[in-house]
């Protein structure tokens, strides 16, 4: 009986422990997740969409006012008599929306009448193919020019036959265009309106219309037809459901042809960038003064640049990069990576920190919201790897947190590390290597820091092709939210 009871009890208690390990998931998952990201697209209902497509309109802001023809741009479109005269004339004939009309000028030309070095010309930038279908009128010439050569000829002189050089002057025709309606903001404008209304019409959509502006009407039949066979999309086709609702694991072929489009001419975000673009016009409009200031804060910090390079430039001030010295990072708050690459999804290389092997446990630290963001990335990654079928292989982290004098070993051997802003001195940057991973693994990675980025949580760039890695920064607005993580995934090591 007593034999009976223990065996009775053994049994209870490895069902017990059983049960609990069942109740353990097989990996870390946050508290809580970013709306619509990675495999969530697939449950995307119409108010997730929204805010997606909200997300991804307000990044666009950067994309724009980087660039420093962007204050005097819009200066131009709002304020030029004879760009608002042709806009209005083009909304006359064709009902198209002025605002919209402006914005494509804005986001096109910068209210230039230029040409662009693959060929469209004017303040609406339109290709000679599409501007004969608009009815523009392109004519061409023959034109002379002279040139001057050098010709060696014969001469009989008195001790003989010499070699003298003479110039001689040709009229020598070329063909040139003599007349492109195309540059001028009169005709130009209307004829854009009138052909963006007929795209109207033609796809069902004004979203669409502005797309096919941009990448032809080919590129926005084929995505239309993509996404006409996918699942989770019913009626009317937008962009936004088209960008949205795929995914490497979810409408795949409409995700790998949103991605082509992607890689050709970022056609597939520019009707997000155009209503930012009315936005932004609106906003002069209002008050260039605001738009002034908010235009500064998209300029390069560093002197001589052009544009900034990626998002974290801007995010990271100079009083952020306060790591100096190894010795500034004692007890400075940062926090150590969990070490359980099954469970968390990455692991710290053994590199990290090599080129100062005194200090080198120092700099395998990093900000809370920065593991944060790590931690996140690594469990959307995974779901991202599994749900399209594959095996999913830790994600190695190859640089955190750096001091100045770190940095400056490394410039010694790194051109990169010369001309970067030194952001992992403020432990809000890391590196994320992609060399030893699948190439689907790697595919995912990359979508995922994508549409996190589009999210406005993080800046994700791709360093060197030689280094195979994306060096990552966290969204001020986001440092909660990786913070709680952070703190969350303590309780569960």
């Amino acid at each position: 009986m007593k034999r009976f009871t223990f065996i009775v009890v053994i049994f209870l208690c490895s069902l017990l422990i059983s049960c609990q390990e069942e109740k353990k998931p097989r990996y870390f998952v946050p508290p809580e997740q970013i709306d619509g990201i990675g495999i969530s697209r697939a449950n995307m209902t119409n108010e997730i969409l929204g805010q997606r497509t909200r997300q991804m309109i307000e990044s666009q802001t950067f994309v724009i006012l980087r660039h420093p023809e962007s204050l005097e741009g819009a200066k131009r479109v709002v304020s030029s008599k004879k760009l608002q005269s042709a806009f209005r004339k083009a909304e006359r004939v064709s009902s198209f929306p002025k605002k919209t009309l402006e914005a494509i000028c804005f986001l096109e030309s910068w209210g230039l009448a230029v040409q662009s070095p693959t060929g469209p010309k004017g303040p609406m930038q339109i290709a000679e193919g599409t501007a004969k279908q608009m009815g523009l009128k392109i004519e061409r010439g023959t034109r002379y020019k002279i040139v001057s050569k050098r010709i060696a000829v014969k001469v009989r002189t008195k001790k003989g036959k010499k070699i003298r050089y003479i110039t001689k002057r040709q009229r020598i025709p070329y063909q040139t265009i003599i007349r492109d309606d195309r540059m001028v903001p009169e005709l130009a404008i209307p004829a854009a309106a009138q052909y963006l209304q007929r795209l109207e019409g033609k796809f069902g959509g004004r979203d669409l219309a502005i797309a096919a502006y941009h990448c032809g009407e080919g590129g926005t039949n084929e995505l239309i037809n993509l996404a006409k066979g996918s699942s989770g999309i019913s009626g009317p086709i937008t962009m936004s459901e088209i960008f949205f609702k795929c995914s490497p694991a979810y409408n795949r072929p409409l995700y790998l042809g949103v991605k082509k489009h992607l890689a050709r001419d970022s056609s597939p975000t520019y009707w997000f960038r155009i209503k930012r673009a009315e936005e932004l016009l609106t906003l002069y409009r209002q008050s260039p003064g605001a738009f002034r200031e908010l235009w500064k804060n998209y300029q390069s910090p560093i002197k001589g640049r052009d544009r900034v390079p990626s998002r974290l430039w801007l995010w990271v001030k100079k009083d952020d990069l306060k790591y100096k010295i190894p010795q500034d990072l004692q007890d400075a708050g940062l926090v150590q990576l969990p070490n359980n690459p099954d469970y968390f999804g990455f692991l710290v290389r053994n590199d990290v920190g090599k080129k100062d092997p005194n200090n080198r446990k120092l700099y395998e630290q990093i900000s809370k919201e920065a593991a944060g963001a790590i931690i996140y990335i690594a469990y959307e990654t995974r779901r991202l790897v599994e749900a399209s079928g594959g095996k999913f292989t830790p994600l190695e982290i190859t640089s955190l947190v750096r001091t100045l004098a770190y940095q400056k070993i490394l410039s010694r051997s790194n051109v990169n590390a010369r001309i970067e802003l030194p952001t992992h001195c403020s432990g809000m940057a890391f590196d994320i290597s992609y060399k030893n991973i699948s190439s689907h693994e790697r595919e995912c990675l990359k979508f995922i820091l994508d549409d996190l980025e589009w999210a406005g949580a993080l800046d994700a760039t791709m360093e060197s092709l030689r280094s195979m890695t994306f060096h990552i920064g966290v969204a001020p607005a986001y440092k909660d939210f990786f913070s709680k993580i952070t703190l969350v995934q303590k309780n569960n090591l």
